[in-house]
């Protein structure tokens, strides 16, 4: 991981995320960082996300191998601005956290989603993604 991903690894969401995005209508056409899929010089394709800043354009035939890289806060605002589902991580201690979600879709206001207590912030974040994903 280059100095920059190591400094910026808590701004965008990690690559199975953004992933998951993009296969659930999320859309930017401008983004500040995308994610490109690796490969070892062969042709020969691999797991293997590298995040790269500055903008393009993508389309959905990019997507097999570049993802645009939403940040945390894009993920919470779409989930919350397009699919009115609120996604909320709290402390329980300065270093104890949890997730909840609260779905308001269709007049509902209900807690769908209350996590277990983790001592990582993304960890909780991103479980939290990963269910609100499942609601859409």
């Amino acid at each position: 991981m280059s100095s920059i991903e190591e400094n910026k690894k808590h701004l965008f969401v990690v690559p199975q995320l953004a992933i998951k995005a993009a296969n659930k209508g999320y859309v930017d056409k401008y983004p500040i960082a995308h994610y490109v899929k690796g490969s070892n010089g062969n042709g020969d394709e691999f797991e293997n996300w590298t995040l790269y800043f500055g903008g393009g354009t993508f389309f959905a035939s990019d997507f097999d191998k570049h993802i645009p890289a939403p940040t945390y806060a894009e993920i919470v605002d779409w989930f919350r601005g397009k699919h009115s589902i609120l996604i909320k991580i709290d402390p329980c201690e300065l270093t104890v956290f949890y997730a909840w979600i609260r779905d308001c879709r269709n007049g509902k206001n209900k807690i769908v989603y209350d996590s277990p207590l983790t001592n990582d912030y993304y960890e909780a974040l991103n479980k939290a993604i990963e269910r609100a994903f499942e609601l859409i």
